[in-house]
């Protein structure tokens, strides 16, 4: 910023001459060109590495997901009741569980 605050009061001042001002801005153009493309590259690289290291990370393990909240006896439990023809909402409500996961939980089994 200092950079073209100056360069505007060289042209408030009347110090130098336009080609003079011209050349210094089209120097500075330059240079806020070069860093926009150094900062891309750099860009580029960071997501390349994150990407890299997501991956790793997957086949290490790292991302399992959530743990389940229900036991295998829970979900046997649940899928028993809907099929006798207990309200959903009820069941939920009884397990500790959102209706969305229980849906899901119905899903997963289908």
């Amino acid at each position: 910023m200092d950079e073209i605050r100056s360069l505007l009061s060289l042209t408030d001042t009347g110090a130098q001459t336009c080609a003079e001002v011209m050349a210094r801005t089209e120097l500075h153009l330059e240079d806020v060109r070069r860093r926009i493309a150094d900062l891309q590259k750099i860009e580029v690289t960071l997501a390349t590495t994150l990407a890299r290291c997501t991956a790793i990370a997957r086949q290490r393990g790292a991302y399992r997901g959530r743990k389940r909240s229900l036991s295998d006896e829970m979900i046997a439990d649940l899928h028993r009741r809907v099929a006798a023809g207990e309200r959903k909402a009820t069941i939920a409500r009884d397990m500790g569980i959102s209706r969305e996961t229980l849906y899901q939980y119905l899903r997963a089994a289908a």
